[in-house]
């Protein structure tokens, strides 16, 4: 094996010219490893981190197994190795440079990029990059499949999506990649907008005629959870016509809890939430209407707000004696946080009035509903 680097330490002369260029050089191959035969993209950066501008800048990029050049930038030829880039850098300035070959021998490609330019350059550290790439056998396409949901736990009568993605781990292309995607439990209405995919009768089923070796391919598929509490089940089986030396990837499960609603999100399902729509974990209920007093501005307890409760909550304003009912964030305190929800009550329609609640409650028992009340 020759010394890729022995180009680089040559020929090398230290230039005159007045300022300084700190040049730098990344290199980055795609895909690794690789099958024989394939094609492996270099993506080269060269940057001028300055203080000057840097003039005639040279990039030279070689390799310990030279490979069939297929594509390069414009700004380089090859004559013999290495292959040699001219360019000029503005100071802060950043140069893509691609260079596409095809390896034909198995084992590891080593390539080295170096960059120089007629100015100073204060720190040389940054000059040479390289990068091993491994050649394979161009035999088998590793097929691989990983399920995500959201949200989870999901509510019931909520969406459910997943996102399920399919990659070719390689050595070899993958031809005609078909996955089955199958989901069991109280959900319907499966649709994907997803290219080469199609929704059937429970799940989703798609065919990817060409995938390269590390492509990827993300499948998104939504549906409608129903009116059950319990566990959704999901799964993913990929293949492609390829042989696959590496089965334990093919498939993948995932299960999703199915909880009640919880529309103000406080960790208390709807059912059994005595404030529906006012987050209030505690459930704080001092006067055991069955409406937290975080939505329960009906101090009088007659299942309407007004004026009758705003005399009750003007006597216990502070400094005033303390009513717990009127408390109704419960602080300790009758004060304004608590008169902002006397106000957005008393002025909520022509009806106004507690909730709504998911519990058993006064109003309920009484057959006094208000338009308000929502349970």
């Amino acid at each position: 094996m020759k010394t890729v680097v022995s180009w680089l330490s040559i020929g090398w002369a230290v230039y005159a010219l007045a300022g300084e260029a700190d040049l730098g050089v990344t290199v980055v191959d795609f895909p690794d490893p690789i099958a024989a035969g394939d094609l492996l993209t270099y993506d080269i950066a060269v940057t001028n981190n300055g203080p000057d501008d840097a003039t005639s800048v040279e990039l030279d990029v070689g390799f310990t197994v030279l490979s069939p050049i297929i594509m390069m930038d414009p700004t380089c030829t090859f004559v013999t190795e290495p292959i040699t880039c001219t360019f000029a850098l503005a100071a802060a300035e950043t140069k893509p440079i691609q260079i596409v070959v095809r390896p034909l021998q198995e084992g590891n490609v080593i390539a080295a990029a170096g960059v120089r330019s007629e100015q100073v350059d204060p720190n040389d550290v940054n000059d040479l990059a390289t990068t091993i790439t491994e050649v394979v056998d161009a035999t088998g396409a590793d097929m691989g499949v990983a399920i995500s949901d959201a949200p989870d736990p999901v509510q019931i009568g909520g969406q459910l999506s997943y996102s399920i993605d399919v990659t070719n781990f390689g050595p070899q292309s993958a031809s005609n990649a078909e996955l089955l995607f199958v989901v069991t439990g109280d959900i319907g209405n499966l649709t994907t907008l997803t290219p080469g995919c199609n929704a059937v009768a429970s799940g989703v089923s798609c065919v990817f005629p060409n995938m390269t070796t590390r492509q990827s391919e993300t499948v998104q598929v939504t549906g409608l959870v129903g009116a059950s509490v319990g566990t959704i089940q999901s799964a993913a089986l990929v293949a492609a016509n390829e042989a696959d030396n590496n089965e334990a990837n093919n498939q993948d499960t995932e299960s999703t809890l199915v909880t009640l609603a919880d529309v103000d999100g406080d960790s208390v399902p709807d059912a059994q939430d005595n404030c529906v729509l006012v987050a209030n974990e505690n459930q704080r209920d001092t006067n055991g209407d069955g409406f937290g007093n975080a939505c329960d501005a009906d101090i009088t307890n007659d299942c309407a707000v007004n004026f009758g409760d705003l005399a009750e909550f003007k006597a216990a304003f502070t400094p005033g004696p303390y009513d717990p009912d009127a408390d109704f964030d419960g602080d300790g305190f009758v004060n304004f946080g608590d008169l902002a929800l006397m106000k957005s009550t008393f002025f909520n329609g022509t009806n106004p009035g507690p909730g709504p609640s998911g519990v058993p409650n006064d109003c309920e028992a009484s057959g006094r509903k208000r338009d308000f009340y929502a349970s």
